[in-house]
């Protein structure tokens, strides 16, 4: 995820159902708040959202990631995503999970 992706990103973050569970929708400057804080995940943590794309054509399908969340004022990682309504339904969801689970177990966990 880059900065050069705010305008993808808002394809997902104006649409009201695609936000349900977050607090809101969110405009250009708050999406630049999201990069930013997910550029400095990337630098603390080695992990966050990444950016997910169609393979055969680079269409930007939506993100998922490894991220931390405070729950019971412990900072947990959580497996997350968010696609673009037209990509709903097409499996992208479990794969993204499957992938950021793999990652999260045999991969990063191995580094600690």
């Amino acid at each position: 995820m880059t900065t050069d992706d705010v305008q993808n990103l808002l394809k997902m973050f104006s649409y009201p159902e695609a936000m349900r569970y977050y607090p809101s929708t969110m405009n250009e400057e708050e999406t630049l708040g999201w990069i930013n804080r997910t550029l400095s995940n990337y630098e603390k943590l080695g992990v966050g959202f990444w950016i997910v794309e169609d393979k055969s054509t680079g269409e930007f399908l939506g993100q998922c990631g490894i991220i931390p969340q405070e729950f019971d004022g412990v900072s947990v990682m959580e497996n997350a995503y968010l696609f673009v309504r037209q990509e709903w339904g097409k499996g992208y969801a479990t794969e993204s999970e499957k992938a950021c689970k793999e990652y999260g177990f045999q991969t990063r966990l191995r580094q600690s």
